[in-house]
């Protein structure tokens, strides 16, 4: 599978991961349902597309930048780990504490590698690449991303230092499901240029 079918398939799961939340949002007890459980492999299939862009633009864009490479294994582990976090057998998963731990910190580092990766390779474009735009925006998109992120990491602390939850303030939903919807759409924009473009050779100026 090269890197153009990859970026389609990452395409394609990034919506299914949108109607996969969407979804879960609106129907109440779907996860514990047979059709939860077929959707629940759908976001595994979805999520592994995210791993597998990271190894094909390795292999077939060969980035010299360090900071892009380290960011695109940093991506691809912590995918992995955010993947470990929903897995049925894993007692881990199972234990409330134990996969709020796992998947909000896997969550959080996985996006701030995503954010850095961006950043750098914005910078990184040559002039005049129609990616500069979608990057620029999806870098806004990612930084709020990481944003919340802190925020959750911050209020989970406070639970596991005083075993006190916190009720996050009533806005702070909304504007989680707004940062959602559009870091979900500046992606998608970036990747649609990104499967368009005619080659992938010279993609990173050196």
């Amino acid at each position: 599978m090269d890197l153009r079918r990859t970026t389609l398939w990452l395409i394609l799961g990034s919506v299914y991961i949108v109607v996969h939340k969407a979804l879960h949002a609106l129907i109440a007890g779907l996860g514990h349902s047979a059709a939860g459980t077929v959707m629940q492999a759908l976001w595994f299939g979805s999520t592994l597309t995210l791993i597998l862009f990271a190894y094909q633009f390795l292999r077939e864009a060969r980035p010299r930048d360090l900071t892009l490479r380290c960011c695109l294994v940093a991506i691809m582990v912590l995918t992995g780990m955010v993947m470990m976090a929903h897995l049925p057998f894993l007692s881990l998963s199972r234990a409330p504490v134990g996969h709020r731990v796992l998947f909000g910190g896997a969550s959080m580092l996985n996006a701030i590698a995503l954010f850095v990766f961006v950043v750098r390779l914005e910078r990184l474009m040559a002039a005049g690449s129609p990616l500069r735009a979608p990057l620029r925006l999806l870098t806004w998109a990612l930084g709020a991303t990481v944003a919340l992120a802190l925020v959750g990491a911050a209020y989970m602390s406070v639970y596991m230092t005083t075993g006190t939850e916190v009720a996050p303030p009533r806005h702070l939903q909304p504007v989680a499901v707004l940062s959602f919807v559009f870091t979900h759409g500046m992606t998608m924009w970036f990747l649609v240029r990104f499967w368009r473009l005619e080659s992938y050779e010279g993609l990173v100026a050196e």
